[in-house]
């Protein structure tokens, strides 16, 4: 693989394990919101931000899996800017998730779900 240190693929590792988490948490909980309280004005909010959490996750998994991809493939060296965008994409994730997972753990308690 072109010019990525162990650290790094370890680090894309672990957020895209997060990713995965977050996109099961928040399909799970959209899930258990809908059958016990249906699609509704009161729930509607929830449940649309529930969906925007599991896209924006499932997004970023695809994103960074396929920089990897052309980093991997690029010889001998990767592009400037596929480097940029892959360092910019870790930075989002980096920012995102622990705001995600707090969502989900508010409408969550908001709904009294498991």
């Amino acid at each position: 693989m072109a010019q990525l240190p162990r650290a790094t693929l370890d680090e894309i590792a672990v957020l895209n394990t997060e990713l995965l988490l977050v996109l099961d948490r928040a399909t799970a909980t959209a899930m258990q919101l809908y059958e016990r309280y249906g699609e509704n004005s009161e729930t509607q909010d929830d449940l649309d931000d529930l969906q925007v959490i599991a896209e924006r996750a499932r997004d970023s998994y695809s994103r960074l899996s396929t920089l990897l991809l052309r980093i991997a493939e690029a010889q001998p060296s990767a592009n400037l800017a596929t480097m940029r965008m892959l360092n910019q994409t870790v930075e989002t994730v980096q920012a995102n998730l622990a705001p995600s997972a707090r969502s989900i753990k508010e409408i969550k308690a908001t709904w009294s779900l498991q």
